[in-house]
Formats: structure tokens, C-alpha cells, sequence
């Protein structure tokens, strides 16, 4: 779809979930869990269609009805527009299957606010869920639409005439832009706002357990339930997100981002790696008690192999 029509001008891309339960959850995690070829090729396909839509130079808009996890993210998360509403869930909550959060994460979570990686850390290791507003104020929306003005919205995307369009397919995104502006909610309630200063001072820290140690000196309620969540985690997965979002921001090419995660991936889908038992224990036989290996986070000394390709890998490339 996007090699047939992401070329076209005038053209705008409208992407939009069936119903208002999710816009998409991702994936079907369990299959890739069950099938070694799955493993392969899931990611390598899905990130090449990831970068086609972030190279496009038409307008692409995501309106973000309900639930916004795991592909869902990789399928809207690199197009010019994205629209949350007040039912958006927004999460990447990867950690807590042993994986690490994909999809360009690594390149996008360190971006959401400008000179605040910090942000993308807390969302990248915690998992934690975004809601309405907050997807707006924390950079994963450009904009905030109540969803009663969706329906008007879309007609006037969908309305529009070639007759309408500018020559200049740049100025095609200023004109998709004026329109979902001109049905724009500026100014709502975010739950992060109480906790931006302790989010910023947290997660700016040098390594995973510093983090931890900063919380605990924090010992506020936040603090401690934060504490609380990560020791649920992975200790690989945190080990990899930590390192993954420490490079992603140091990359000046989201190509390399997604040759990064590629590599990333294979090594978390070797036989006996956390992916398959945080499967398992949250997906499968739903025990919710995933046997992590290792199980403490001390025992992760280094994870500079999983950014080296390994011995049979695959290299990942465009389409």
C-alpha cells in the first residue's frame, strides 16, 4: 500500500482502528512466540514498512481511537499527523514480555520532548500507560481532537479536491496541519504533569540502576510504585531498552535505527531468552509470573552483544 500510494500528490493517508476499542494493539505476539519462522521475518517486514511511512512525503494521519501498543505504534508513530482523542491508551509496555520497545522506539521515545530523553526512558523501561491529553503533552500526538469532532474532521480530509491541494507536496502537510488544527483541543489534563521534575531527574540517570537508586531516594508514592514496577521487568529487557534508547538518541539516521533493533530482536529470540517465558507468563498460560533469566538485575553486566549481529543473523534493510 504505501510503495503504491505514498508518492502520489496530491494525496493524504488516513489511518483509523475499526471501531473505537482500539486504533491497534500490535502484532500477534503469541504467533511470533510459536513459530521460529515468525521470529525471523515479523520484524524484518514490519520495520521496513515502519521506515516507508516515516520517508513519505505525503501527509499521514493515525487518529488514535482506544488502544495504541506495539505495532500499532510503528504504524502511526513515524507519519506527519497523530491524533489522540480522549479514549487514547497509549503504551510499550515491552519490557514486560522481554522484549524492548521497537518499532523505531529507540529513535522515537528519546525525541518526544525536545532535550528531555528522560521522558522516552520512563516510557520505554516502565511500560507506563499514556491517557487522552497526555499523549499530546508528552509528544506522541501532534494533536488532541475530542472524539466528537472526529467525524467532521475525517469528511474534511476526505473532502478534499485536487483543486484544493498546493502544487508543492510540502505545503500539502501545512494544509492537513490547518485542518486538524482548526479542530484542535490545545489545553487538557495531563497526569504526568505532577511528576515531570522527578521523571526528568530519575530517568536521567547514567544506567538502570542508578535509576532505581534515585527512586528510592525519591520514596514518594510514585516512586515507590515505580520501583515496584520495574523490578517486574525483565532485567534483559531493561538492560536492552536502556542501551537501545542511550544510542537511539545519539543516531542521526532512523535507518540505522531500524538496523539497530533488527539485530536487537534476533538475539531476543534465541531459544531460552526472556521473550518466550514473559510470552508464556503474560500471554499464554497467563500465570503473571514470568521466571526471568537472569532474575536480578545485577547479574546483567553487559548487553553490548545484542547490538552485534550474531553468528547466522540476518542484516536489515529497506524495501
Amino acid at each position: 500500500f504505501y510503495q503504491a500510494y505514498g508518492q502520489q500528490h496530491p494525496a493524504v493517508i488516513l489511518l483509523r482502528g475499526t471501531g473505537d476499542k482500539a486504533f491497534c494493539a500490535g502484532g500477534d505476539v503469541k504467533a511470533i512466540w510459536a513459530s521460529k519462522q515468525l521470529q525471523k521475518d515479523f520484524f524484518f517486514h514490519e520495520y521496513q514498512m515502519n521506515y516507508l511511512i516515516s520517508q513519505l512525503p505525503v501527509p499521514h494521519v493515525a487518529i488514535y481511537r482506544g488502544i495504541v501498543m506495539g505495532g500499532g505504534v510503528g504504524i502511526s508513530i513515524h507519519g506527519s499527523h497523530r491524533i489522540a482523542t480522549e479514549t487514547s491508551l497509549f503504551a510499550m509496555p515491552e519490557t514486560a514480555i522481554g522484549l524492548f520497545p521497537d518499532v523505531g522506539g529507540s529513535w522515537v521515545l528519546p525525541r518526544l520532548m525536545q532535550d528531555q530523553p528522560s521522558l522516552g526512558m520512563y516510557l520505554g523501561l516502565t511500560g507506563a500507560r499514556l491517557r487522552g491529553f497526555d499523549l499530546k503533552e508528552a509528544g506522541v500526538a501532534t494533536h488532541f481532537v475530542p472524539s466528537d469532532k472526529l467525524p467532521a474532521l475525517e469528511d474534511a480530509l476526505c473532502g478534499l479536491t485536487p483543486a484544493d491541494c498546493p502544487s508543492d507536496p510540502g505545503r500539502m502537510k501545512d494544509l492537513v496541519n490547518d485542518i486538524i488544527s482548526s479542530f484542535e483541543v490545545t489545553s487538557g489534563d495531563c497526569s504526568l504533569a505532577a511528576h515531570w521534575d522527578q521523571i526528568f531527574s530519575c530517568f536521567g540517570a547514567g544506567s538502570v540502576e542508578e535509576i532505581l537508586e534515585r527512586l528510592r531516594e525519591d520514596g514518594s508514592d510514585w516512586a515507590v510504585k515505580t520501583v515496584d514496577e520495574l523490578a517486574k521487568m525483565s532485567p534483559t529487557s531493561l538492560k536492552v531498552t536502556f542501551e537501545a534508547l542511550r544510542r537511539g538518541a545519539a543516531l542521526h539516521d532512523i535507518r540505522a535505527t531500524f538496523e539497530m533493533e533488527y539485530t536487537i530482536t534476533q538475539h531476543l529470540m534465541r531459544d531460552g531468552a526472556d521473550f518466550f517465558e514473559g510470552v508464556r507468563a503474560k500471554l499464554v498460560d497467563k500465570d503473571q509470573n514470568p521466571r526471568w533469566s537472569p532474575s536480578r538485575l545485577q547479574e546483567m553486566t553487559d548487553v553490548a552483544h545484542y547490538f552485534q549481529p550474531g553468528p547466522g543473523h540476518q542484516t536489515w534493510g529497506p524495501a
